[in-house]
């Protein structure tokens, strides 16, 4: 069927990935990785770098992710999914928080509206800086996104994990007024 499939439309990124996704599945790491740099030329996507990365990420191959990742960062440089990829690969894998805070800052840079890149950072300043860089970061993303109930949520929670109880119901008072529902 895949086979009729791509002689029909050989440059859709759905019959692409489908066929990526049964070779992964069956463990066949080198025909869905042969696939996916082969849908790289043929069919370009945000989606088909990203599963490429991804695919590497699962392999165990991190820098081969990485350079992926950099690479579809060029080409789909708002695309937030790419940055945040980038970022748990430096770490979580190769345990590099400057290099996971460089792709967290300049994907916060291209994608102001990424709360999910937003919550990944204040959490690796938490882990890393402590709460006091943490809630300066998130007062900005606040601050660009006012009316958003994850960013507020994020900030009761920075609070409750730094001891800060009063100030955790104090926000928590705040969030409820921006975001009532």
């Amino acid at each position: 069927i895949l086979k009729e499939a791509f002689s029909a439309n050989p440059n859709s990124e759905q019959i692409w990935l489908a066929a990526i996704k049964l070779e992964w599945e069956n463990d066949e790491t080198g025909r869905a990785r042969a696939l996916l740099a082969k849908a790289r030329d043929v069919a370009p996507s945000r989606r088909v770098w990203m599963k490429s990365a991804l695919l590497e990420r699962e392999a165990g191959e991190s820098t081969r992710a990485l350079e992926l990742l950099d690479m579809a960062i060029e080409k789909y440089p708002s695309f937030d999914k790419l940055y945040m990829m980038a970022g748990q690969v430096c770490d979580v894998v190769l345990k590099d928080e400057k290099r996971a805070r460089d792709y967290y800052q300049k994907g916060l840079s291209a994608c102001q509206q990424s709360v999910p890149l937003w919550i990944l950072s204040v959490q690796l300043e938490y882990r890393t800086k402590g709460d006091c860089k943490a809630r300066s970061l998130i007062e900005i993303g606040r601050l660009k996104l006012p009316k958003n109930e994850h960013l507020w949520l994020e900030s009761v929670r920075l609070e409750r994990r730094a001891g800060n109880k009063k100030l955790a119901e104090s926000i928590m008072s705040r969030a409820l007024q921006e975001c009532p529902t």
